[in-house]
Parts: structure tokens; C-alpha cells; sequence
């Protein structure tokens, strides 16, 4: 029997490409992994805050809101919206009062509601106040935002009247939420909390 052996050479350049397959491989993971990062760092995941808020005394324990909120999308809720999903607006304004010797506690005042939404057909969007039921229309999201985060002249119902001793405050905060899907109560509050913008509560003295 005759046996044929591979030249050396032979060996030395299969395993020459068998390296340089592995390096190139090993290339396109590492390339692939940064991109992922890249993509995952740069994920927008939105914002609320507050530019301007301002407490203006009326009447005799009576104050009227003003203020300018900033909203800022998530990826997720710029994709909702322009795929035919409301988003909800809900601003709390709270009434708070300082305690020595035990927990602070809070009131509820008002709720300021508004609804935004993208109409695909005549491609522009919608603002609604539950409030007074006003609506507006924009043709960019950008004038759309600002006017969701506009509270002009906003009237809070009459504050107790020992308010005068100095220990209340007012707390503001703000969310914004991906209208319900119908979905199990359950279940909605879960995709709901996972995807809503919120802030912390704001506190300001009453003046």
C-alpha cells in the first residue's frame, strides 16, 4: 500500500486561512458587539422637566398655575405615537403640609389631564384638555410638545385655612403614559408603568 503524504507547505497554509478565518470572525464580533452598545447607549428613553412654574395668590386663599413643562420622548413612545397610540398627560398638583413628629402628608388638589395624538391621513397632531375640553392641532410634534406642557391660568380649588402658618406647600409632578391597549388590568398597568415618563414631585412655597 502507498502512502501519500501532504506536502508541509500544504499543512502550513491551511492552517495559515484556518487563522485568518478566526481573526476575521472574531473582528465581526467584536464590530458587532460595540455596535450593539452603541445602539443601546444612544436609546433615547425621554424625559419630563419643568422650565417655568409659578404660584400666583388671587383671592383669599385661592392661587392660580401657571407653568411650562418640557417633554421629551422615548424611542418607544415616538414609535407608539406615530403608530396610532394616544399618550396620556396627567400633571398632579398636591397640597403638602410639614409635620415635627410624624410622616408629611399630602393632599390632592387637581389633576391636570391632556390627551396627545398623530392623525397619519392629514399627518398632524392633536392636543386635547380634559380640563375644559379645548384642542389644538400642529403640524410638528415639536409645537405639539410645547403646548402639552403649557399650563396657562390653571385655577386651584381653595386651600384650608390655616394654610397662614407657614408649614404647606404645593408638590407638582408629572407623567406621561401610552394610552391602554384593552388589555387585562393586570397586564396594562405592567406595559403601562414600563414605558411611562414620570417626575419626581417638585415642591414649591406658597407665596
Amino acid at each position: 500500500m502507498i502512502i501519500i503524504e501532504k506536502p508541509r507547505h500544504t499543512t502550513f497554509i491551511i492552517q495559515w486561512f484556518s487563522l485568518i478565518r478566526w481573526c476575521c470572525l472574531s473582528l465581526l464580533f467584536v464590530a458587532a458587539t460595540s455596535a450593539y452598545a452603541n445602539t443601546a447607549t444612544t436609546t433615547n428613553k425621554g424625559n419630563i422637566g419643568f422650565d417655568t412654574f409659578k404660584l400666583q395668590a388671587i383671592d383669599e386663599r385661592v392661587y392660580m398655575v401657571n407653568g411650562q413643562l418640557k417633554y421629551e420622548l422615548s424611542d418607544y413612545l415616538f414609535e407608539s405615537l406615530h403608530n396610532g397610540i394616544t399618550l396620556r398627560s396627567e400633571v398632579d398638583v398636591n397640597l403638602g403640609k410639614e409635620r415635627q413628629l410624624w410622616w408629611n402628608g399630602t393632599t390632592s388638589l387637581a389633576t391636570i389631564k391632556a390627551s396627545l395624538s398623530y392623525h397619519a391621513l392629514s399627518q398632524h397632531y392633536r392636543i386635547i384638555q380634559d380640563n375644559n375640553e379645548e384642542h389644538w392641532n400642529f403640524r410638528s410634534l415639536r409645537s405639539a410638545l410645547k403646548k402639552l406642557g403649557e399650563i396657562r391660568g390653571f385655577r386651584l380649588p381653595i386651600l384650608p385655612k390655616d394654610i397662614d402658618s407657614g408649614d404647606y406647600s404645593i408638590t407638582v409632578s408629572a407623567r406621561l403614559t401610552p394610552e391602554s391597549l384593552s388589555f387585562p388590568m393586570h397586564i396594562e398597568s405592567l406595559f403601562v408603568d414600563k414605558y411611562a415618563l414620570k417626575t419626581s414631585g417638585v415642591v414649591w412655597p406658597l407665596p
